[in-house]
């Protein structure tokens, strides 16, 4: 690749060197989710038991702070169009790391919800971002399996920073907690410098014929649309997050180890399989995936259903099919999350896209929490109540309208069809 000159490497996207690229830019994935990793699970006890802000203040802070980021993402991805998608989160990146460092000063609740809104904001525009970088960077055959490389690498660091800060948590040290939240700030420091060290942003393409009267992102439902419909495959996390905690304090039918037995099954589970179960989806269509991936979503619903009334090793070895069967779904989910976002995306204006289809997609932490909290809290039946949503999202995908409107008709990796395709896919 070295004989290629700057301008073959401006003009054809395949043409990166891909290993140098490749490595820059998992990298700074590898530093981001360890750092994330290190203080999402201190993040309460440190807030509490080294700032001593009492739980109701850190609940309160924790959930401003994920309204803040909601409504800064069109902002701040309208921005990054402006200026640059490298630009923006290489200075996100710094800014993110300095507020995150000035955490261990914080006492006062109202400094408290300042830092955490900003570093909340920062932090969740870096997402769409990241991902209008590389469609502008790669093509999309490139780009599908470089994602899915880029994921398994998120959630190969993301568990390992975990793993450290549970470790520093059973020191019970301040001192350590402080140490671990400093090594959060560092990591955004490496990601901004990792990101200055790849390619500038490529010029986008012209846009689709049709898009360039749209006034704003919002203004077509597409965007959104799509991106709640996709998000509701999602829910996977919501079920092994909340929904395998509850169903195992309300049933005791397995010990509660398997809580985090659970955990890292999923995370293991995506780190050697998202690759290769990407390649195998490259030339499905769409459609199908997407289907699939919902099948999967409410055949595991369905199965736990009865296993409450099961023996405890019975029940263990179903729990484990249980979170086989939602990490297949979670994988497959999360290529037709990208084929779609990508596709939907407006040349121009594709992190503005990004963040208005990722307002969509968080539509299963909105439905998850009360679906599972509530639905098994009130008896392990319950999980016959969380198969209506897949069921209704399969529904939903038999009219050809919907699919239209979640950009589900087309091939893998190709244009869809409609005025909503072209930006990053072209």
């Amino acid at each position: 690749m070295g004989g290629l000159t700057a301008n073959q490497h401006a003009a054809d996207p395949v043409a990166l060197p891909p290993r140098r690229f490749a490595l820059t830019y998992l990298t700074m994935t590898a530093t981001d989710s360890f750092g994330s990793g290190l203080f999402k699970t201190l993040a309460v006890l440190f807030w509490s038991r080294y700032a001593h802000l009492s739980l109701p203040t850190v609940g309160i802070g924790l959930t401003l702070g994920g309204l803040v980021a909601m409504a800064a993402l069109l902002p701040l991805g309208r921005l990054g169009d402006r200026v640059g998608h490298r630009r923006m989160v290489i200075a996100l990146n710094l800014v993110v790391g300095a507020v995150v460092a000035c955490f261990p000063l914080v006492r006062q609740p109202a400094l408290f919800f300042a830092v955490v809104a900003v570093a909340s904001a920062a932090e969740a525009a870096l997402g769409p971002l990241r991902r209008s970088y590389v469609g502008r960077q790669l093509s999309p055959p490139v780009r599908r399996r470089f994602n899915a490389r880029n994921r398994a690498t998120f959630n190969a660091g993301f568990g390992c920073g975990a793993a450290l800060a549970g470790v520093g948590l059973a020191t019970g040290s301040n001192r350590v907690l402080v140490l671990l939240v400093l090594g959060n700030a560092a990591s955004f420091g490496i990601a901004a410098v990792a990101m200055y060290l790849l390619p500038p942003d490529r010029a986008p393409d012209q846009p689709a014929a049709g898009t360039a009267e749209v006034r704003s992102v919002l203004g077509h439902p597409r965007l959104i649309g799509s991106g709640a419909l996709i998000g509701l495959l999602a829910l996977s996390e919501e079920a092994l997050e909340i929904g395998v905690p509850v169903w195992i304090a309300t049933t005791h039918r397995v010990p509660v180890t398997m809580i985090s037995v659970a955990l890292v099954v999923n995370t293991v589970f995506v780190v050697l399989f998202q690759v290769p179960l990407a390649r195998r989806l490259e030339s499905l269509p769409t459609l199908r995936s997407f289907r699939l991936a919902g099948c999967l979503l409410l055949l595991a619903f369905a199965l736990m259903a009865p296993a409450w009334l099961l023996p405890r090793p019975a029940a263990i070895a179903v729990l484990v099919v249980f979170v086989l069967l939602l990490s297949t779904s979670e994988v497959i989910a999360a290529t037709v999350d990208w084929d779609v976002s990508y596709r939907t995306a407006r040349a121009g204006r594709e992190s503005e896209s990004q963040a208005a289809f990722s307002l969509g997609t968080n539509s299963h932490r909105a439905v998850g929490g009360v679906l599972f909290a509530g639905a098994l809290a009130a008896g392990p039946a319950g999980w016959l109540v969380a198969c209506a949503a897949p069921a209704l999202v399969l529904a939903a995908s038999s009219y050809r309208g919907v699919r239209r409107l979640a950009g589900i008709d087309g091939i893998a990796g190709e244009p869809a069809a409609g005025p909503a395709a072209g930006g990053a896919a072209s």
